[in-house]
């Protein structure tokens, strides 16, 4: 098979496998190039294994082989473009794709806050002590996902304490995190979004939209499942699969949307979950 049938092939596998219309051929293409470091046109073992250390993902030797060896269909222990294409849509971890495909959401944006770490799908935020004890003031942490996506999910954990004072602010910013003005306290707060705040009211690019009914935003406890989404004309919140918020909103279509979220209080970590889109794919 000459070059050209190669690419005519390569692109023919890439209109079967890559039904999603918010993936570029190009997003995909420059994907492989990171990964092809020698710019050989293929990606061996080595390789693989420095862009998982490059992102911070702790990959053991048995886990490297496998992936591998999915991905190697034609067994010459390297993987060409047709074969990462394959691998990527039918095979990778969620998280994965994500990260190389720049779709879907990734916690690793801009975060703003005491004591605020992301690691990996995990946003963490410690305690701080105040001068009269406890000090759990609101936007301990605010963070914008680097990829577009209309609809995430993310497990709330160590949500417990005494003063039950905890909670969360979730949405969208139409502006990705390297367009962000300086970070406010509150995702509320933040101009061209979104937002469900802390009292289970919708803001939209910082005004409070009066005629919208807010949901019962109570103690959360850890565990809960929240999905946020906006689509198909409305906004809503879901714990645990229940429906809280649904709120009739009008976003443009073609508008990118960038998930962010807010925590606070006695909520010290979350996590990030695939949604039921990431996991159909998966």
């Amino acid at each position: 098979m000459d070059e050209d049938d190669a690419v005519e092939e390569a692109e023919a596998d890439f209109l079967t496998l890559a039904d999603d219309g918010d993936i570029e051929h190009g997003d995909v293409m420059a994907a492989f190039l990171r990964w092809d470091s020698n710019g050989d046109g293929i990606i061996d073992k080595d390789e693989l294994l420095a862009v998982f250390t490059a992102l911070g993902l702790r990959i053991g030797d048995g886990e490297l082989k496998s992936m591998f060896e999915a991905a190697d269909i034609s067994h010459d222990k390297t993987i060409d473009y047709s074969e990462f294409l394959r691998w990527i849509f039918k095979e990778a971890h969620w998280q994965i794709r994500n990260q190389f495909l720049h779709t879907g959401v990734s916690w690793h944006g801009v975060h703003k806050g005491r004591n605020a770490e992301i690691l990996e799908d995990r946003l963490t935020v410690k305690r701080v002590n105040g001068s009269k004890g406890l000090e759990l003031p609101e936007g301990h942490a605010i963070v914008v996902s680097s990829g577009v996506a209309r609809e995430f999910r993310f497990l709330l954990l160590d949500n417990d304490g005494v003063f039950r004072c905890g909670g969360f602010e979730a949405g969208f910013s139409s502006l990705p995190a390297d367009e962000l003005p300086a970070m406010p306290e509150t995702a509320r707060e933040l101009p061209m979004s979104y937002v469900s705040d802390s009292k289970g009211q919708l803001v939209v690019d910082g005004e409070q939209k009066t005629t919208a009914t807010p949901w019962k935003h109570y103690f959360v406890p850890s565990g809960t499942v929240v999905d946020v989404k906006c689509k198909e004309g409305a906004f809503q919140v879901l714990l645990d699969g229940k429906l809280m918020a649904d709120w009739k909103i009008s976003v443009p279509d073609e508008m990118d949307l960038y998930p962010l979220v807010s925590v606070y209080g006695t909520t010290q970590a979350i996590k990030l979950l695939p949604s039921d889109r990431d996991a159909k794919k998966g």
